[in-house]
This record gives C-alpha cells, structure tokens and sequence, in this order.
C-alpha cells in the first residue's frame, strides 16, 4: 500500500475508533444499596414504554431510568415474593407467584384476576406464558393432590383446565 493511502485511512481508523467506543453508555448497578428492596432477583422483562420491571423477594419494581417504584403487598400483591412477570398485549403486567390469586398491574395499580371456578387452593404458575394475546401458565398444585393443571386467562378471568381430566376423555386408560 501507498504510503500516501496509509495517511489518509489511518485518521479515518482513529476517528471511527473514536466514534464507536463513544457509543458506551454509563453503565448502573441497581441492588439493596441504591433502592431495590432486595438483591434477590427472580426476573426482569422491559414493557412496551421502555420500563424495567423487577421480580424480587420483596416485591415488584418498576424502573424507569431514574427513580424505582416498588409495589408490594401494601399496594394489594397477595404475596411478595414474586418469580415471574409477563406483559400481555393490553400492557399489564402478570406477576407469577406461589399464591391463591393472581392478578396484574396496569396503571400503577394492581388488579386481582377472578378465577372461573372457586380457588381457595395456593397455585404455583410454571411458565407464564403469552399465546393468543392471553396468559397461560400450568400449575402442579392442587386441593389434596399433585397433578398439573393448565390455566388460560380470558378477560380477566382465569380457567382452570385438569390435564389428568380433559386427558382421560381422549386417552381412557388414565382414569
């Protein structure tokens, strides 16, 4: 190569150098130091307004890049220690914990799912997940007994579908 090539594309290469590594943003610790009300953390997802929302033991937070907002069992959670979170297509966001109610927060606000059928048993939702703009999730808690079943929420509403059951209608030997 030239020596007159070498002068011109070595200052390119220092200034785009330059360029690229200004692109490194300020890098933050969120922890129990500087406002998370824990440094046990289940989960993170971002929402569709660039929120980041945090599943800790000690409540759900709501991060918006400059101040965090905790949501606990004072603002109507049934149960601190949240493992999961999933935002549907309407914007709230479901919290996954081991529970008899699930619910959701919209608007700063956190709402209680009803269920179809009376729950009065604890839930433990395994894999939340979003299929059809509903949440669905299984659970392997159940009154007296341990056996999987599936829930589809609909409107707020949550129905509960026995797998051993609706299973046994197409396969007779699990009766």
């Amino acid at each position: 190569m030239k020596p007159s090539k070498l002068l011109i594309l070595f200052p390119l290469l220092i200034f785009l150098t330059t360029l690229l590594s200004a692109q490194n943003g300020n890098i933050f610790n969120l922890n129990s130091e500087n406002g998370l009300p824990s440094n046990h953390v289940y989960a993170t997802i971002t929402d569709r307004h660039g929120y980041l929302w945090i599943a800790t033991t000690e409540g759900v937070i709501r991060y918006n890049g400059y101040e965090l907002k905790i949501f606990t069992t004072k603002d109507g959670l049934p149960i601190n220690d949240v493992w999961q979170l999933i935002e549907d297509d309407k914007g709230r966001i479901w919290l996954g914990c081991i529970a008899n109610k699930m619910g959701y927060i919209y608007n700063e606000k956190y709402y209680n799912a009803t269920f179809a059928t009376k729950n009065s048993h604890t839930i433990y939702p395994l894999f939340l997940k979003l299929n059809a703009g509903h949440i669905n999730f299984f659970s392997n808690y159940s009154p007296n007994t341990v056996h999987h079943d599936y829930f589809i929420e609909r409107n707020d509403t949550i129905f509960n579908y026995s797998l051993t059951t609706e299973l046994s209608k197409i396969i007779p030997d699990l009766r």
